[in-house]
């Protein structure tokens, strides 16, 4: 496959809404690993899924993209339990997102990734003036999504309610060409105006504080 372009590219935020769940009964050893659940109803190939409870650090509060869906079954598209010592817990939990009812697209412009890095402490005396220590534990990062002004856009409308109650949000990018998800959960820390023209639209950013590193699905 070779190198594609970003159009067409597609960006879900949750709502806040209660999510679908289903109880695993199985998890198998395995790259992709596979969940067996009781019954799939509501669930579809793409949706975002995140594990809690299950009994492998593998998989365990992170999020994945559901694959392969039977009736029964369904992969954890970009895990890979191959190697776990891990045996199914007492109460594994996935909760799934639907992208249409638990979700919203976000018409974006731009998107820009902020990794943080852990910076060392100079402790530098005249014995020895290139001492360091480790400085404070490098967080997960932020995701600024920039957009137009649309005070009638849905996305817009999330957004805003995302920054009032600062509540954790999952998000989904697709690319465009089977190129896989990226997937992470945050919070938008904040929303403002970056650029007000003389002639052309308003620009805002949203600021999204990570909760965790964003994760590549494919």
């Amino acid at each position: 496959m070779g190198v594609t372009n970003t159009k067409g590219l597609k960006v879900l935020m949750s709502t806040g809404t209660v999510p679908g769940a289903v109880i695993p009964t199985a998890i198998t050893s395995a790259a992709p690993a596979v969940v067996t659940v009781a019954d799939t109803a509501g669930m579809a190939d793409g949706q975002v899924v995140k594990m809690t409870d299950t009994g492998f650090e593998e998989l365990d509060g992170q999020l994945f993209v559901v694959g392969g869906l039977t009736g029964t079954d369904f992969n954890l598209v970009g895990s890979d339990t191959t190697n776990t010592t891990g045996t199914l817990a007492v109460t594994p939990l996935a909760t799934y997102y639907d992208d249409t009812t638990d979700m919203e697209q976000l018409c974006l412009s731009t998107i820009g990734v902020n990794p943080e890095t852990s910076t060392p402490v100079s402790v530098a005396t005249f014995c020895d003036t290139s001492a360091q220590v480790d400085g404070i534990e490098a967080g997960a990062g932020t995701i600024d999504l920039g957009f137009w002004l649309d005070k009638d856009d849905a996305g817009y409308a999330a957004l805003m309610a995302a920054e009032s109650d600062s509540a954790e949000r999952v998000f989904k990018i697709t690319f465009p060409g089977g190129n896989g998800d990226m997937v992470f959960e945050g919070t938008v820390s904040g929303l403002n105006f970056t650029d007000i023209p003389l002639d052309g639209s308003p620009a805002l950013i949203a600021n999204i504080t990570l909760v965790s590193k964003y994760e590549h699905r494919f």
